[in-house]
């Protein structure tokens, strides 16, 4: 009998994340220029689709960390991996990358 959360699927998918983040913090670190140029409207566009792109990565992988819910609905799991994987990278890199400078003393 399978539990309800596997949990060697969660580990490859926190190491996928932080694959992905760095993979974003180079990217964004060459095109620094360019992202700078984009309105706050196109970045969260952007956002969004690096969010899809990483869910889809996720579901093409066939892992599921959370095969309790089979029981209840089949593919429930593995959707629920993917919208945890898509947001992970994100999470990842506004955790441990995204280091703001401190604002000045007055």
């Amino acid at each position: 009998m399978e539990g309800i959360v596997n949990f060697e699927v969660w580990l490859l998918v926190l190491m996928a994340s932080f694959v992905l983040a760095k993979l974003f913090n180079a990217v964004k670190s060459q095109a620094a220029i360019w992202w700078a140029s984009r309105t706050d409207k196109q970045r969260e566009h952007w956002g969004w689709a690096i969010i899809a792109a990483s869910a889809m990565l996720m579901w093409l992988t066939g892992l599921n960390g959370l095969p309790g819910f089979s029981a209840v609905w089949a593919p429930g799991g593995r959707i629920l991996t993917c919208i945890a994987a898509g947001f992970g990278p994100g999470l990842v890199y506004d955790i441990w990358m995204d280091r703001p400078e401190p604002l000045p003393e007055t």
